[in-house]
């Protein structure tokens, strides 16, 4: 009799196991939103990790996203963050706007809708002007590549993949593979 009730008991501890991460993970962006006030979770957003915001840049992330390892975004725009994503690693800067529809997955790589600087030599140590901006959008289940560089003014068609390493600006097709330095579509999906 005392056989089965230990059986019992141990057959539940993984069910227990699995409600207290959950538990804990809720907790998490809980203590995520009570630290940054500019930062929207929209339904069950699970953080892993760290999660850093500076410069007052504005956050929505959407239901179902599971933010892993350090994820860091600033340069004081808004990021937006669709469902079922999974930022892993990344570095997003955004002075305008930047935007990541649903079920995106965001190696470590580094996203920026700015150059954060001006272009002419006598004007580098002022203040960027609006020639250095320029929103940045990556479409629906897009897959971006460990350590790919996504600069501004890119729009990243639906269903594509940016290969590790690639440097991609302009316009990424749908359902296209595109690696490289500059990046260029290898493969039709």
């Amino acid at each position: 009799m005392a056989d089965d009730a230990v059986a019992r008991r141990l057959g539940e501890a993984p069910r227990i196991f699995a409600v207290a991460v959950r538990v804990v993970l809720r907790l998490n962006a809980w203590a995520h939103r009570v630290r940054y006030l500019q930062l929207t979770l929209r339904g069950d957003v699970y953080i892993r990790g760290w999660l850093h915001i500076s410069h007052g840049t504005s956050v929505v992330i959407g239901a179902g996203t599971r933010v892993t390892r350090g994820v860091h975004i600033n340069g004081g725009g808004r990021v937006r963050i669709g469902e079922e994503c999974l930022p892993n690693g990344c570095w997003i800067g955004a002075r305008s706007e930047v935007v990541i529809e649903d079920q995106a997955l965001i190696s470590n790589c580094d996203i920026t809708d700015s150059d954060f600087h001006n272009l002419a030599p006598e004007a580098r140590q002022l203040p960027p002007d609006d020639r250095a901006t320029k929103p940045v959008h990556v479409g629906r289940n897009v897959w971006i590549g460990a350590r790919a560089i996504v600069l501004k003014g890119t729009v990243i068609g639906s269903d594509s993949m940016i290969g590790a390493g690639a440097v991609v600006r302009g316009v990424v097709p749908c359902r296209v593979l595109m690696t490289g330095n500059p990046g260029r579509v290898v493969r039709h999906l």
